[in-house]
């Protein structure tokens, strides 16, 4: 007896997912591109030698400073985000000082760029055969055509459809395995590690790439005479998989705020520290629902393998499990395109690395100095330090490190205490005429 969701488990299944894989690809491809790019300097780091590894390898996760840091460190060019989006054309390894060729990098992010319009293609032709096939009637409802009855045209594109979807899977899966050992090299990084592509994640990385993809096409070459059976366990397989990186990434999770607070102590620039911030929430929220998207799909999967697949069999069951799978793919996919195509907010408005904001008086007899943590201070003529005030009379070092509700409570507190000091200097005076 078929199952009544054969061929990707729903009928209407892949009109949904190739309008989610058309949003996430145009969403991939409008990616604004940098401006006013201005570099930072590795002194802001401090004299702690990992402080100057670890900003070399932090742009090469996703681009989070834009321009690159080169081996001059008065290089100031200034690369368009499109052409450097997950890594740049031209990053230096500190441990050996050489530029590597960047293939492996390009790979990475296009193999993950392409893969949402050839799922849209296959989730289209799956489409138009099942809808043109339409239902066979049974008692108390229907089911989906059986490919067992396909015309033989239709028939023949089930082998092509399966390699394409087993292939952009293996692409998805290799880039978060390279996420994740990426993460786990940044988290291990020390002033005697090796270069990433000298270090045991990336040759781990390496290790399970080719399985990954020789296993899924494997899969459905070897057991294409079955296709529920070879669909069920294409499913299982990268369901599995996926669910070990998803639980493996919550260490990651784990170790990112005490990996932050450590790179605040250490000088890094608070512009790199607030991207940092906001990458580590989006991937709560991506890892949050990556097991939305992963543990439904297994569930199926398994129930597919099983002799009498109790959940396969019930409509709304199947529906209900593909609809929250859907929605946290889509979720998932949108996380993970705004990690590798970031956005700078302070860029986009104009402002640079080390530009003053804030100021309501200007003093010509002070110069500006930029400390080894990141804070911008002033230098009177006296020879004192002090920190940039905002019009509000608060630290502008403060209002880096505080949410915006922490800001409006400190701005209404400075308020208070302004007016708290003028009524009591009008009583003094009041007092002094009075005596």
């Amino acid at each position: 007896m078929c199952r009544p969701a054969s061929i990707f488990f729903a009928l209407n299944l892949e009109l949904r997912s190739s309008t989610v894989s058309l949003v996430l690809f145009a969403f991939s491809v409008s990616s604004p591109p940098a401006s006013h790019c201005t570099v930072l300097q590795p002194e802001s780091f401090g004299k702690q030698p990992v402080g100057y590894t670890l900003y070399n390898y932090f742009f090469r996760l996703n681009n989070l400073i834009q321009p690159p840091l080169s081996v001059s460190r008065t290089s100031s060019s200034c690369h368009d985000a499109s052409r450097h989006v997950l890594y740049d054309d031209g990053i230096n390894d500190p441990q050996d000082g050489t530029i590597r060729s960047h293939s492996f990098h390009l790979f990475m992010r296009f193999s993950y760029q392409l893969a949402l319009p050839l799922f849209c293609i296959q989730a289209i032709i799956t489409a138009h055969i099942k809808y043109t096939q339409g239902f066979l009637s049974k008692p108390l409802g229907g089911l989906p055509m059986p490919y067992i009855f396909w015309p033989e045209k239709d028939q023949g594109l089930i082998l092509p459809i399966y390699l394409m979807q087993a292939i952009c899977w293996s692409a998805e899966t290799t880039v978060h395995v390279e996420e994740l050992f990426f993460w786990l090299f940044l988290l291990s990084l020390s002033p005697t590690s090796s270069g990433w592509f000298k270090s045991i994640y990336f040759k781990s990385f390496c290790f399970f790439v080719i399985p990954i993809f020789v296993t899924s096409i494997g899969i459905v070459v070897g057991m294409q005479e079955d296709v529920l059976r070879m669909e069920a366990v294409l499913y299982s397989f990268n369901c599995i998989l996926n669910l070990i990186l998803t639980v493996l990434f919550l260490w990651v999770l784990y170790r990112y705020p005490i990996w932050l607070k450590s790179l605040k102590v250490s000088g890094a620039p608070p512009d790199l520290i607030i991207r940092l911030y906001g990458i580590g929430e989006l991937n709560k929220v991506k890892t949050a629902f990556r097991f939305l998207f992963i543990v439904p799909l297994a569930v199926l999967s398994f129930d597919g393998l099983s002799k009498t697949q109790p959940l396969n069999h019930i409509m709304w069951v199947v529906d209900l499990l593909l609809l929250s799978a859907l929605i946290g793919e889509f979720v998932q996919c949108l996380a993970t395109m705004a990690i590798f195509f970031p956005r700078n907010y302070v860029k986009e408005c104009g402002f640079r690395a080390g530009q003053e904001v804030g100021r309501l008086q200007s003093n010509q007899s002070e110069s500006k100095s930029y400390s080894s943590k990141g804070i911008y201070q002033e230098t009177n003529q006296s020879g004192e330090t002090s920190s940039t005030l905002t019009p509000s009379g608060v630290p502008l070092a403060i209002l880096q490190y505080r949410s915006p509700i922490e800001i409006m409570q400190m701005n209404m507190n400075t308020k208070k205490k302004s007016q708290i000091s003028a009524t009591t200097t009008k009583r003094i005076e009041i007092e002094s005429m009075e005596c």
